[in-house]
């Protein structure tokens, strides 16, 4: 998308904005918000769309196909109009004469706090504020993923503390993006998997490594911040038949005899897999593994839940492998086995198989991770958090900056007027105003007039994101 001509990167009816605006517009103020009730929300992504984006000297490419394209688009004459001096104005400044300002990636601010600002630094591109709205207002996506990772982390380490004698910090491994195929692009693989990175450190999409290497490594050194094991799906383990998934089992368990093995094992009958041939044929393959064996059903059945399939598998290995009682008076399997569960996961499904586990007595250290595909990369909105971006003040020619707002009479709607700032008190408790005072502005200067002016590191984004998980 880098070579796509920048107008096209917007909506289409704010071509025509710059005229629709009140004579004198010099200068412009938005803003970015979650405002969602009650929710801490991990900022993150920014960085990815300056580098891939911003940092440009090119914006109208062909002048008169732009043109065609438009007046068909519009059905108007589009010569009538300003739009294309404003572009070629942009087109021989040569850099976009904006400052972005925001809060470090990885802070976790709690929703409608505003998270980004942005103003024009030539009074001829007032314009811009509102025209780049769409493309930079994509760090929803990337800070709603980063929010649901950080909220599971957070959910098994409370769990995890109350039922299990292992550090918390089991729980950095406790959610697997597995969510690679069932996303809608390439794109949305590669943010949405170094978004869930931030906050885990289990993950199946590759183009994450890729995506944290080139956008967020300072270093000279390639890091891989998320792992994964080996593990089976379906089609290896039907590839004999049904009456043959025994020998498919046994060809594994023969050619992976140490480690971490993860096992589908609903391709015909989950519960005649963990008895018959988990528990009782390969039993003691399994027990006298270098490794841990992760039984995984892939598969909610009708009319169960998964938070009951679960339990009902922790049953079967219990009574097959037996069972110790730690400190906290909850059961766990030896550590050789384990139960993985990947289908139809949200945060609610997997709040439900926690406390489902919990109630039968069981510690949570017997899940080995919950696998998050749609759910974590695709299944989400910019009304999932109810992401904004809205102009608050403007500055006309030879008047002060003055603040703007909406709030449209029984919507809940209301916008934020001025030019915010992001302050902090003593207690640490971050709030939004337009006045600083004695306070200072954790907004800081990102990009200014087509350069990046403050680059994160992804361990120090990680860094920073744990912080706040362990506090």
């Amino acid at each position: 998308m880098v070579g796509v001509p920048f107008p096209f990167q917007s909506d289409s009816y704010k071509v025509f904005h710059q005229e629709m605006y009140p004579e004198g517009l010099e200068f412009a103020s938005a803003y970015l918000e979650s405002r969602s009730n009650n929710e801490d929300i991990l900022f993150f992504g920014l960085q990815y769309y300056i580098k891939e984006y911003l940092l440009r000297n090119d914006f109208i490419g062909d002048l008169e196909l732009l043109n065609s394209i438009l007046s068909t688009h519009f059905n108007i004459d589009m010569n009538l109009h300003t739009w294309r001096n404003r572009f070629q104005n942009l087109d021989e400044l040569g850099y976009l004469p904006l400052n972005i300002y925001a809060v470090d990636e990885g802070t976790v601010v709690p929703s409608k706090n505003v998270l980004m600002k942005v103003e024009n630094t030539h009074k001829d591109f007032a314009w811009l504020v509102s025209y780049i709205e769409g493309l930079l207002s994509k760090v929803w996506y990337s800070s709603t993923v980063a929010t649901t990772t950080y909220k599971v982390n957070k959910l098994n380490r409370e769990f995890l503390e109350k039922t299990s004698d292992l550090h918390p910090s089991v729980a950095d491994f406790m959610l697997h993006d597995f969510g690679y195929r069932g996303v809608s692009s390439e794109e949305s693989a590669l943010i949405g998997g170094m978004s869930h990175a931030i906050c885990s450190k289990g993950s199946d999409t590759l183009l994450a490594i890729y995506g944290i290497n080139k956008y967020y490594n300072k270093s000279k050194n390639y890091i891989c911040p998320v792992s994964s094991v080996p593990a089976t799906e379906h089609n290896v383990m039907i590839s004999l038949g049904e009456i043959n998934e025994p020998q498919v089992l046994s060809t594994i368990l023969d050619k992976f005899p140490i480690g971490i093995i993860s096992v589908v094992g609903d391709s015909y009958d989950i519960r005649r897999f963990a008895n018959e041939y988990v528990g009782t044929l390969f039993k003691d393959i399994i027990k006298n593994r270098k490794g841990t064996f992760v039984l995984r059903p892939d598969s909610v059945i009708k009319n169960e839940s998964p938070a009951n399939q679960v339990v009902e598998l922790l049953d079967i290995l219990s009574d097959k492998f037996g069972y110790t009682i730690n400190s906290k008076g909850y059961d766990i399997l030896p550590p050789f086995i384990k139960v993985l569960w990947g289908d139809g996961l949200t945060y609610n499904t997997i709040q439900d198989i926690l406390n489902r586990v919990e109630h039968k007595g069981y510690s949570t250290e017997n899940i080995a991770t919950f696998g998050m595909g749609g759910g974590l990369l695709q299944n989400v909105t910019r009304d999932t958090y109810k992401f904004a971006y809205k102009t608050s003040a403007v500055k006309f020619k030879n008047k002060p900056w003055q603040g703007c707002s909406k709030n449209p009479k029984g919507t809940g709607k209301v916008s934020k007027s001025g030019r915010l700032h992001l302050i902090k008190s003593e207690d640490g408790d971050f709030s939004t105003t337009d006045n600083l005072e004695e306070y200072e502005d954790n907004l800081q200067l990102i990009f200014s007039n087509g350069k990046i002016f403050r680059t994160h590191d992804f361990e120090n984004i990680r860094s920073c994101a744990f912080n706040y998980l362990v506090s």
